[in-house]
Order: C-alpha cells, then sequence, then structure tokens
C-alpha cells in the first residue's frame, strides 16, 4: 500500500491475491491529472477529497469492502507521511502495517519490456520537441519564448515539462566547500541558461510521458560559427566527459548494490587517473530512484542493478553537467538517449 508520488490524495494498493487497485480524487481516476499512473494501474476509484480526514478514510473502508481491512499491509512510508500512517493505523486497528520499502524500490527499479519501450518514446518526444525549440532559439534569440516553445511541444506530444534550465534549484552543500566537485558545482551554478552572445545554450531538463520520467542535460554552441575558433577544443572536451561517463558505466554491474558500484567506480577512476563528480540514479516512475550512487552521498540500501534497470548516468566535469540515460542489457548498459554534439551540427559526438 502506497501512497502515488507527487499524488499525495492519490493511493495505490497492491493485494497479495487479485489485482492492484488505486483510489484517488475524480481527477486523478480519470486520469487528467495523474503524471506518475504506471501501465499496470487499471482499476481506479474516485472519492471528493473536502478534508483532512477524507483523504485516507475512503481508502481504508475500500480495504474493509474488499476484505483487507485485516492481517498484514506493508506500506511506502517514503511516500507515505507520518499524519497518514496515524490515520490508517487508527481505522484499520486489526491491521498489523510494516514498510515496505525495500520492496518496492526494488519493484521499481527494474522495467518490463513495455516500461522500456515507454521511456523509450518518452526520450524521443523530448528529442523532438528539443530540435523545435533551438531551431526556435537560433532564429529569435530568445530563450524564453524557446523555454515556451519546448513546453508546448512537449505538451503536443502527451508529455509534460518540468524544465530545470540551471542548476539553481540543486543543493550542492554535500560536495564539500573546498573540493574540485564545489568548485565544479560552482561553475555549473553560474552557467547561464543562454549566453547571446556566444549562443552557448546549456541546462538540465525534464519530462514526464505516460507517467514515466525523462532527464537529459544539454550543452550546445547554437550557432556554429561562433564556436569555429574553438572547434577542436570543444571536440576534445565531449570526448574527455564520454570517456568519463563510460568508465563510470563500465564499473556497475548486475548484481551490484549502490555501495558496491561506487567502490567500483572509485577504483576505476583510481585505476584510470580520471577524477570526475558522478551521480548515478535510477529513473522511471519517480525521477530519482534507488540505486542512487554519488561521491559521498550513495544510497545505503540493498537494492540491487538487474538487468531492465534504467538510469541517469551524469558527470560533472569542467564546470558542464553531462547527463543520458541508460539501461541495462545482458551485455551492460546500453544508451537509450542520443548525445548531441556540443556544436550544433557536427557530425562528431
Amino acid at each position: 500500500m502506497t501512497l502515488m508520488p507527487a499524488e499525495e490524495n492519490a493511493w495505490v494498493i497492491v493485494p497479495r491475491d487479485g489485482e492492484p487497485f488505486g483510489l484517488g480524487t475524480g481527477a486523478v481516476s480519470w486520469g487528467m491529472e495523474m503524471p506518475t499512473r504506471p501501465h499496470w494501474l487499471q482499476n481506479m476509484y474516485a472519492f471528493n477529497m473536502a478534508s483532512f480526514d477524507g483523504e485516507a478514510q475512503p481508502a481504508c473502508e475500500l480495504l474493509k469492502h474488499k476484505e483487507l481491512g485485516n492481517g498484514r499491509i506493508g506500506i511506502e512510508t517514503e511516500w507515505m507521511p507520518y499524519k497518514y500512517v496515524c490515520l490508517i493505523q487508527e481505522q484499520l486497528p486489526e491491521v498489523e502495517f510494516v514498510s515496505s520499502d525495500a520492496i518496492f524500490y526494488q519493484l521499481r527499479s527494474e522495467k518490463s519490456p513495455f516500461e522500456i519501450e515507454v521511456i523509450k518514446a518518452g526520450v524521443n518526444v523530448f528529442n523532438e520537441s528539443l530540435e523545435i525549440a533551438i531551431e526556435h532559439l537560433s532564429r529569435n534569440k530568445d530563450i524564453e519564448r524557446a523555454m515556451r516553445v519546448l513546453s508546448t511541444e512537449m505538451a503536443a506530444r502527451n508529455g509534460r515539462a518540468a524544465i530545470i534550465p540551471t542548476c539553481q534549484q540543486y543543493g550542492f552543500s554535500w560536495l564539500g566547500k573546498d573540493s574540485q566537485d564545489s568548485r565544479v558545482a560552482r561553475d555549473w551554478f553560474k552557467a547561464k541558461t543562454y549566453d547571446p552572445e556566444t549562443e552557448l545554450f546549456c541546462g538540465d531538463f525534464c519530462m514526464t510521458y505516460e507517467g514515466y520520467w525523462v532527464d537529459l542535460s544539454l550543452y550546445e554552441w547554437i550557432n556554429p560559427d561562433k564556436a569555429q575558433p574553438h572547434r577542436t577544443q570543444i571536440r576534445e572536451q565531449q570526448a574527455r566527459l564520454t570517456e568519463m561517463q563510460l568508465l563510470m558505466n563500465r564499473a556497475i554491474k548486475p548484481g551490484m548494490t549502490g555501495v558496491e558500484a561506487e567502490q567500483e567506480i572509485e577504483a576505476a577512476q583510481a585505476a584510470s587517473g580520471i577524477d570526475f563528480h558522478y551521480w548515478f540514479h535510477g529513473i522511471g516512475l519517480n525521477i530519482h530512484e534507488q540505486p542512487i550512487i554519488g561521491r559521498g552521498e550513495t544510497a545505503r540500501s540493498d537494492v540491487r542493478y538487474e538487468v531492465g534497470a534504467v538510469a541517469c548516468t551524469e558527470v560533472f566535469s569542467e564546470g558542464i553537467l553531462y547527463e543520458d540515460m541508460v539501461m541495462l542489457g545482458e551485455d551492460g548498459w546500453e544508451y537509450l538517449t542520443t548525445r548531441r554534439p556540443f556544436i550544433r551540427g557536427d557530425d562528431t559526438t
């Protein structure tokens, strides 16, 4: 039993026997406001959310009606605030509630072939929308209008934009004030989304499609002529970042936990002499899913990488966030995204 991520007025119950079902407001149950609704959740019930008690009581009454009002129920505490836990405990006194977060983490991390296809379709929607927005930006040099174009194009393809053009919304206190990682973060903090002088466009962009998240970064010289004096250096820079990303991807093997993967990444960096800050997180119904790996902030959990896992592989180096989406196959990590060249129209990636 859990609350839908980012939708605290929608409950999901997965019985041991029988089909899963959900309960939410009318808008949620009709699919109008459900960015995180999983494809397998077909049975939805609606209620009118009029008060605090009204959010939990209908769920408990429905459980009783379905003869699930006693026994043992696992709940996902990460998505269920303490006030809700107290309410359901009061209204279902014959139920023993236990934490099932680890089970949910592992289930979410392993994507079905259907989910993989949905995520791939979402990546395509993002790329199509981004290309139109960049074309608009190259002609008009108006970043605000270009962002509106991006959101509109995503919506026209059934995507919901959650655009973060720069890193200003992120908290980098965990990097350490005097570390190289911190200097990289500060460079990223100061970066403009779009510089009209150089026509350099960079940012971190998120979108949901059919309930699944897409999370990518962009660093692109919109006008190739502006990049011409530095073309060789820019190509070499992208090649270095790509090698960093591949080094990290190769270090993470099926069966590893996040902690084990971090140890392998650090060992690979030490052996190669290449040092960079990284973040490697699962993605799917939630934008940040377990396992979550990052130097100094790896989540201590028992969730393991298994075939079918989808993740974002992120490198912070040289003042650039370099992020792509990958899927774990039988032969290692496969790219779901195609990295755009740093120079628009460049054939070399």
